[in-house]
């Protein structure tokens, strides 16, 4: 006898009320109540299949699913926002030693004046916008991604059209910074759609990047390496955790892709390029042009020659003080020749250790929008710190970037501080976000209700009563 069509009973419907009314999070009611449902149902199927009357196996399968306060209050303990300390201690630590560090190369002189206050201003402001956006609702973005995404990047190609040109650029790269996490609702609605999906995917993300070039917004070459990467490196990463439903190795597409633009970009700079082709160029060979545009790389070259590890490099690079007056490209450099190797290598430790925590963290999180958002997000820290690293330590052409912690002021220090707000917002609901199309409950070979799509998993045990 087989029951197809959801039955509701006045023992069921009293059960579900009183069990979801102990579950705080209003959001999560919904599908814990559809969830409890659909295994009363299974178990009042089992019941008569076993011969029980109708009657009795509807009272059976809800009493054996013991008292609905006591279930109730485990699903609330469960499904909750729940604060990740830990990671809040731990950027609130990053922030306090940069800000710190940052005081002492203004007493040296290494920073200036213009530059301490935008970072002072930047950084004071930015701290509380992370705390209130962690309490933002980021599911939103699975609603309405294409619309979202759509008037992000129109509105980000509208301040850059709007906005001056300063040294041949355009200063806009805040709004790269907040544009990279809503890629991941892009990414999120395309997810059970195989490879029309990806290709959709990297569709809009052609589409948009030239929008955002041809309007400004990628001026700089560092905010290029980071809107491409990072949302390349969202698509890849879904296809790893085998939500495209494709094979892993398809992730090659993306990352062939990529390495395809990056051929692209070097080709086209040395052969059309201008002064990009004639800097790439000096990069290559500093001293054939030591007092032109070899200046900079070659006094780079001089102040990495002269470090010590425990104490103050031994040369006097007038040059780091003057060009830091307005810049922030050459911090770290800065922080060797000040403070020495080791206990600049220390506080790049600290960042390197607080960024493989992230990952390691998105990782486990099992809602796949949150695990994307979190993504994106991790992607604004990881990598202009490893762009910075790279240009600072003579690995990659001399381009504008920041060390995140340690630099940028202003809107960029605001909207890198409010992206870690949407990243601890992941956090706190990572166990209280549910996720469209989710999987249904299970029951497992000890009888019980398992809900594994969830940050963490409720089991319900009970007692299988046989028929008298």
């Amino acid at each position: 006898m087989a029951v197809s069509e959801p039955e509701r009973y006045e023992k069921w419907e009293e059960y579900l009320e009183n069990c979801i009314q102990q579950v705080r999070c209003k959001k999560m009611r919904p599908v814990l109540e559809q969830e409890l449902r659909a295994h009363m149902e299974d178990q009042m199927q089992d019941y008569l299949d076993a011969g029980v009357p109708k009657a009795e196996a509807v009272r059976l399968s809800a009493e054996q699913m013991g008292d609905p306060v006591e279930t109730g209050v485990a699903f609330d303990r469960v499904h909750r926002p729940k604060m990740d300390w830990h990671m809040l201690g731990m950027i609130l630590a990053a922030a306090l030693i940069g800000l710190f560090l940052y005081c002492l190369l203004y007493q040296e002189g290494i920073v200036g004046k213009q530059l301490f206050y935008n970072y002072l201003k930047g950084t004071v402001v930015g701290v509380p916008v992370m705390l209130a956006v962690c309490f933002v609702d980021y599911t939103a973005l699975a609603k309405f991604p294409g619309r979202i995404w759509g008037f992000a990047v129109a509105a980000a190609a509208v301040v850059a059209v709007l906005s001056p040109q300063a040294n041949g650029m355009k200063w806009v790269g805040w709004t790269i910074l907040l544009l990279m996490p809503l890629f991941a609702g892009v990414v999120y609605a395309y997810r059970n759609q195989r490879y029309a999906g990806m290709c959709k995917v990297l569709f809009i993300f052609g589409i948009s990047w030239l929008i955002l070039w041809m309007a400004g917004a990628l001026d700089m070459a560092s905010m290029r390496i980071l809107f491409t990467v990072g949302c390349l490196g969202m698509l890849i990463f879904a296809i790893a955790k085998g939500w495209y439903q494709i094979p892993r190795r398809a992730a090659w597409i993306p990352g062939g892709g990529f390495l395809l633009m990056t051929a692209a970009a070097i080709a086209c700079t040395y052969l059309y390029g201008g002064y990009r082709r004639e800097r790439l160029l000096v990069w290559m060979t500093p001293e054939k042009d030591a007092n032109g545009m070899g200046y900079i790389p070659m006094q780079m070259k001089m102040v990495r020659t002269n470090l010590h590890w425990l104490q103050k490099g031994s040369s006097s690079p007038e040059w780091l003080s003057q060009i830091m007056e307005t810049e922030e490209n050459y911090l770290l450099l800065g922080l060797m020749h000040s403070f020495g190797i080791l206990a600049s290598c220390a506080v790049m430790l600290f960042i390197v250790g607080l960024i493989i925590c992230l990952f390691k963290k998105i990782w486990k999180i099992q809602n796949r929008l949150g695990a994307l958002t979190g993504f994106a997000c991790s992607m604004t820290l990881a990598v202009p710190f490893l762009l910075h690293m790279a240009v600072n330590l003579g690995l990659f052409p001399i381009t504008n970037c920041w060390l995140p912690f340690l630099s940028g002021g202003g809107k960029s220090c605001v909207a890198f501080y409010a992206v870690l707000g949407l990243l601890l917002s992941v956090f706190r609901t990572r166990c209280c976000a549910p996720e469209t199309g989710a999987a249904s409950v299970r029951k497992n070979n000890n009888s019980s209700l398992v809900i594994p799509f969830l940050g963490g998993q409720i089991e319900c045990k009970w007692v299988k009563r046989e028929k008298a």
